[in-house]
């Protein structure tokens, strides 16, 4: 049979070392949980790991540092949840936006 049409989004042959949980929208905007190379965690929309950052273990986020980030599902209409851990303890978010 023939193979579907495929879209690399990330690999582990560079920034990034090792991929958690992924979720796509109806759109195909891609985001996923990764482990960065030069150490760290976070969540991306793509192969660079700064520009497609949507949020990493040591950001602020609300006033605190992120120290654990954990993907949770997009939308079809650009919105992402995730939770963080901090020093108050477990949160929740939903960011708006997510962009292709």
């Amino acid at each position: 049979s023939d193979l579907p049409d495929l879209a690399l989004i990330a690999d582990n042959s560079g920034a990034f070392a090792s991929f958690g949980s992924v979720d796509i929208d109806a759109e195909g905007r891609v985001v996923f949980e990764a482990e960065l190379a030069a150490g760290g965690r976070g969540i991306f929309q793509g192969p660079d790991p700064v520009a497609d950052k949507i949020v990493a273990v040591g950001d602020e986020l609300d006033g605190e540092v992120v120290t654990e980030v954990q993907l949770g599902q997009l939308n079809d209409a650009c919105q992402l949840s995730f939770a963080t851990n901090g020093a108050s303890g477990r949160r929740v978010w939903r960011a708006d936006g997510i962009s292709e």
